[in-house]
């Protein structure tokens, strides 16, 4: 009995591997798409510039490059432009009150850039106390 039982399962065992290895390993979407040229660090370096341009600011605080920490660099493509535009999510070093709420403190910031290199729009990331 112990051995008609295991014969069935080494069977179907087998008969899986068998069916898994016919199937043709699909085509990654991703490989597909295009892919943004620009390298994180690169990216990192025009946010760094504009930071030093002073076009940071939180709440009418400037911000600078010894306060922040880029950690993702993100290419979002949207329907009426066939450029993507470029958001970079920084980690504060030392976190900020959030002004008027004092259980809440600003712990990120993202930041889009224009095709320039221009900060044109800024974002915080806030947690509780």
């Amino acid at each position: 009995m112990k051995l008609k039982y295991f014969a069935l399962v080494f069977l179907i065992i087998v008969s899986g591997i068998v069916v898994a290895r016919m199937i043709p390993p699909a085509e990654p979407a991703i490989g597909n798409m295009p892919q943004p040229v620009t390298k994180f660090q690169e990216m990192v370096q025009v946010f760094l510039t504009a930071v030093d341009r002073g076009e940071l600011i939180v709440f009418g605080k400037v911000l600078n490059r010894t306060m922040i920490t880029p950690v993702e660099v993100r290419y979002i493509y949207t329907k009426n432009n066939p450029e993507p535009s470029i958001e970079v999510y920084s980690l504060l070093l030392t976190t900020i009150e959030l002004p008027g709420l004092d259980n809440c403190n600003i712990e990120g910031i993202g930041a889009s850039l224009d095709v320039n290199g221009t900060i044109i729009e800024s974002r915080v990331h806030v947690s509780p106390k």
